[in-house]
């Protein structure tokens, strides 16, 4: 088990992730407003944004051949929603299975703090509360942190060199 909060990366990167966000809705960009709205609660899913978005930073730590892969398959204009041929794009089942793989094989890293206890959470902690099964998490209905995931790393993707 790793504590990636006490790594000198590992918090820059989540702040930049955030501030990259924050800095591409200003700018109009699809992905990066959907982050954003749903760190300040929209659709009841800031806990979702708050958590995965540590844990997209954490994956594409351990995988960072992802990046080079998604910024090949994506673009920052087009909005990874539903009928978006983006969001079913096969660069996805990469992501997947990494994170599938990851989970299994260092799922109690500490990626998280909980707000109130400060008590460490794991990235299994996170992929079992908020992912759906499909990405090694515990939702077999929905899992919206899904949604939030891809677009975290697609935005990391665009910003991090590989």
């Amino acid at each position: 088990m790793a504590n990636y909060n006490k790594r000198n990366d590992f918090p820059l990167l989540v702040e930049l992730l955030e501030r990259t966000a924050t800095t591409l809705a200003a700018g109009k960009v699809p992905d990066a407003k959907a982050l954003v709205v749903r760190e300040k609660g929209a659709h009841n899913l800031q806990g979702h944004a708050r958590r995965v978005m540590p844990l997209a930073v954490w994956l594409v730590l351990k995988r960072p051949e992802l990046l080079k892969l998604v910024r090949a398959k994506t673009k920052l204009s087009n909005e990874m929603k539903a009928s978006s041929s983006e969001a079913r794009s096969a660069v996805w089942g990469a992501v997947k299975a990494a994170m599938i793989d990851e989970i299994a094989k260092a799922g109690t890293d500490i990626v998280s703090q909980h707000d109130r206890a400060n008590t460490p959470v794991t990235a299994k902690d996170i992929a079992q509360t908020y992912l759906s099964a499909d990405y090694g998490g515990g939702q077999t209905k929905g899992g919206a942190g899904n949604t939030v995931l891809k677009r975290a790393v697609k935005l990391l993707a665009h910003v991090l060199p590989s």
